[in-house]
């Protein structure tokens, strides 16, 4: 099952015994906190549930898998997640 946005905010709104309009400022401006925070390059560590972090991928080579041919990718920065240690032990 694919938890989506409108889940959390419902679910938000349940827990925090808030109407779903105020939930759903709340979820966004959480994501676009989290969002501006990685685009600087910071790292975002929720206690307990987990770190996210910008990791940067360095350039290679690699295959086209139709042609064969060499092609080069470049440098890019990816997001990390690492979860903490009660999201692990709720996991297992």
């Amino acid at each position: 099952m694919t938890v989506k946005k409108s889940d959390l905010v419902y679910a938000v709104s349940l827990k925090a015994s808030i109407d779903q309009v105020l939930a759903r400022d709340v979820v966004d401006a959480v994501l676009e906190t989290i969002t501006q925070s990685l685009t600087r390059g910071d790292t975002v560590a929720i206690n307990r549930f987990g770190k996210f972090d910008v990791r940067e991928r360095e350039a290679r080579v690699a295959r086209n898998p139709r042609t064969g041919q060499a092609m080069e990718i470049p440098t890019r920065r990816v997001v990390a997640f690492i979860p903490g240690s009660s999201l692990k032990e709720a996991v297992r």
